[in-house]
């Protein structure tokens, strides 16, 4: 792992107003990069995150995007299981991105440490549109399989470098991120032999959306941005032209 991006090694990631960006919106994407999606997991991390931060910057759903991208493993596996870009206004976060450390590892055990980007989100983020304003920053992970329903306080300590009481649960961590944080997961080629699906249904209910045509992932994440800004389903269909993935996607996040 590239020490830049360890979040054991730096206190907090900050998306703060600047005279360019007055208004600043948080968005945390943070991608699975696990064994069990293959060959995926360099192309979702090393292009097709790329495709979805121009698409942000672009389109700009929210006022003065600023991105902060993330690697996901398994903590009781693997040896890097989280790691972090600074948050970003330009796509010049591409060159962070290419330092990731692409360990595909991961294990046994039924799921993935995603609860590791909300621990991150929760506690290593400084955010003036959470903290002054009252916002709430967006928080997307993508991946194959159902989320640990546990952190504990020696993996929290390991690669965070946070001190914790006793081992966090997922469930009840993810509420109290969730007063902050719109959370979403994105549910890409899940594994036959878990419950994926049910599982983050049951976790996010409508926030939780299959991806059935990963090309069109950036046009999701960012018709997802839309339609919290806007509440209009048929609007933000609306806005994109010849791309019927956009509308399956926004149906799901709408309950449709």
């Amino acid at each position: 792992m590239h020490p830049d991006l360890d979040p054991a090694k730096f206190k907090k990631r900050e998306c703060v107003a600047s005279e360019a960006n007055p208004n600043p919106t948080p968005i945390i994407i943070a991608c699975d990069e696990t064994g069990s999606m293959g060959r995926y997991a360099e192309q979702l991390i090393k292009h097709d995150l790329g495709v979805v931060m121009k698409k942000i910057y672009d389109r700009k759903p929210v006022p003065d995007p600023q991105i902060m991208a993330v690697a996901l493993g398994d903590a009781y596996f693997d040896s890097s299981p989280i790691q972090a870009t600074q948050f970003e206004a330009s796509i010049a976060i591409a060159k962070q991105v290419e330092n990731f450390y692409l360990e595909g590892g991961g294990g046994s055990n039924q799921g993935e440490s995603y609860p590791l980007a909300w621990i991150l989100a929760a506690y290593k983020t400084k955010c003036d549109s959470i903290r002054q304003r009252k916002g709430r920053g967006f928080l997307f992970t993508i991946g194959d399989e159902c989320p640990l329903p546990k952190i504990t306080k020696d993996q929290i300590r390991k690669f965070l470098d946070l001190e914790a009481q006793c081992d966090m649960d997922a469930r009840i961590l993810l509420d109290a991120v969730q007063k902050d944080w719109r959370v979403f997961h994105l549910i890409v080629k899940p594994v036959c032999s878990q419950p994926v699906v049910d599982t983050w249904k049951e976790w996010l209910g409508q926030n939780a959306i299959v991806i059935n045509d990963t090309t069109k992932l950036a046009e999701g994440i960012v018709s997802l941005i839309q339609l919290v800004k806007s509440g209009d389903p048929d609007e933000v269909v609306g806005s994109w032209s010849g791309v019927s993935e956009v509308r399956d996607i926004v149906l799901q996040a709408a309950g449709r």
